[in-house]
């Protein structure tokens, strides 16, 4: 039930940051997290609301961001998440999203994992591709998620 209620929350919290409706430019990896992090608010000692790239845990969000990529004529978009390597079998996955999140829903690409990787999203199949090259210059969601306590 909790699931369900944040991704009820999520759907009117997701933006979308492009040069043409935020007045930012495309961006590498590690500084659209950083970005999406200043969406965190808190009241007194507790946060209400985190802010990361985004997070898909089902299809519906997927084909959901998907449509809103298009409208803005967007190829790809950062997501929220980076491939670390596995001591138990020996290859980069990616595992939880940068939110601390269970990858619970995936719709990958085929992708090589033999080396570190920062995920993007294609808007014309909706897959989940790879990028080796964090400093890539692309526009990127922030999710913003609810602290339900």
């Amino acid at each position: 039930m909790l699931k369900l209620i944040t991704l009820l929350l999520l759907l009117n919290l997701f933006y979308l940051f492009n040069a043409a409706n935020s007045g930012c430019t495309n961006t590498a990896f590690k500084n659209a997290e950083v970005v999406c992090n200043n969406y965190t608010l808190s009241k007194g000692n507790e946060t209400d609301i985190l802010g990361h790239l985004v997070a898909i845990h089902n299809a519906f969000v997927n084909k959901f961001l998907v449509e809103q990529i298009v409208k803005y004529n967007i190829s790809n978009v950062w997501l929220g998440a980076k491939s670390d390597y596995s001591e138990w079998t020996g290859i980069y996955q990616f595992i939880d999203w940068n939110d601390g999140s269970e990858i619970d829903y995936s719709n990958f690409a085929q992708y090589n994992n033999t080396a570190i990787a920062y995920l993007q999203m294609n808007a014309t199949n909706g897959k989940w591709y790879p990028t080796y090259d964090e400093t890539v210059q692309i526009p990127f969601i922030c999710g913003l998620t609810m602290n339900m306590k």
